[in-house]
């Protein structure tokens, strides 16, 4: 019937005047002051992002029941001018319910509306109408104001959610990128390890070559020096070839002189022999010793060949073997004299 239709509109009204206008203000501003105090603790995709969404879903549920509320007030108007003045409806019980409801912050006043009956209700004529209709237009601007309040919260907290996905995208790069960087810093430590470990091998390296050089160089300059008395010495040896070739001719007149001796003596000795075959025993014994002096006369040239090979074979050997075989010569001589 018309008049339960009406009576359960103007019941949507009063507690659209008591509970949902103030609540939803509230929620608006303390949703807002929540999205910036999960920004400014750095709740990145946290708890507090997804109670956020949360409590988004519910204000646009609410407001979709508001929207509907409104529609139904409009027709609730429609149906209000339409009634004759004299009709007696239960809208007085509504409005004192509306009124309770504020005083009582909601569903207590308004369940003590509910509680009325019928009968308990006066009449309303044309003004009580007007100033119901007056009040439901009030009530419309409230709930458009606060439908406004939800969506620019809404807003808001889509905003800083995105903030919040950007922010969590932006530090999961910066992550990469902080590892890919320390990855490469480690890189570069253990290759800075390794050339100075290089670095110091070489180093050791040419301590060692530097020792060995010095040493090297000390032997050098020894071998130089040694190689400097040397040739000194060669030449030396040199400048007095002269004389050694002067004290081989010497020697060969001598041995020269020698074997003509040597020569005049076996000449002498046969003609001894021949004239002394039947001598007595003392000329044997001269003979005998004579013989003897060949003998020793044979090995004193069989010496002087063997220093004259030895003066062939070593051109450059002591000076001292000149005067030696100077000294055989005049041994031998003397022996001849004998």
């Amino acid at each position: 019937p018309p008049s339960l239709r009406l009576a359960a509109v103007a019941a949507a009204l009063a507690w659209l005047c008591v509970a949902p206008a103030p609540s939803l203000a509230m929620e608006s501003e303390a949703q807002a002051a929540t999205a910036g105090e999960c920004l400014a603790a750095g709740d990145l995709g946290g708890a507090c992002a997804e109670e956020q969404v949360e409590r988004a879903e519910e204000d646009l549920a609410l407001d979709m029941r508001t929207e509907l509320l409104q529609q139904e007030a409009k027709r609730f108007r429609a149906a209000a001018l339409a009634e004759k003045p004299n009709v007696r409806e239960p809208l007085a019980s509504v409005v004192d319910a509306s009124g309770s409801g504020r005083q009582g912050r909601g569903r207590h006043g308004q369940a003590g509306a509910r509680g009325r009956t019928a009968a308990e209700a006066p009449a309303y004529n044309a003004t009580e109408v007007a100033k119901l209709v007056h009040a439901e237009q009030n009530l419309s601007d409230v709930v458009h104001r606060q439908a406004e309040v939800v969506a620019q919260s809404t807003d808001e907290l889509s905003r800083a959610l995105a903030k919040v996905k950007n922010t969590a995208q932006h530090s999961a790069a910066m992550e990469r990128r902080f590892n890919a960087a320390r990855a490469k810093a480690e890189a570069a430590q253990q290759g800075l390890q390794g050339f100075l470990l290089a670095l110091g091998n070489l180093k050791k390296r040419r301590d060692n070559l530097q020792s060995e050089t010095a040493m090297v160089q000390q032997q050098l300059d020894k071998i130089t020096q040694q190689y400097t008395d040397v040739e000194r010495e060669y030449k030396d040896l040199l400048s007095r070839l002269p004389d050694q070739q002067g004290s081989n001719s010497s020697a060969e007149e001598a041995t020269r002189a020698a074997a003509k001796q040597l020569q005049e003596a076996n000449g002498v000795e046969g003609a001894a022999k021949a004239s002394m075959r039947n001598e007595s025993a003392d000329l044997q014994l001269a003979i005998q010793k004579l013989n003897t002096l060949n003998a020793e006369l044979r090995t004193i040239e069989g010496r002087i060949q063997e220093a004259y090979a030895q003066m062939e074979s070593a051109a450059t050997g002591s000076h001292w073997s000149p005067l030696l075989l100077l000294a055989a010569s005049a041994s031998a001589a003397v022996r001849l004299r004998a």
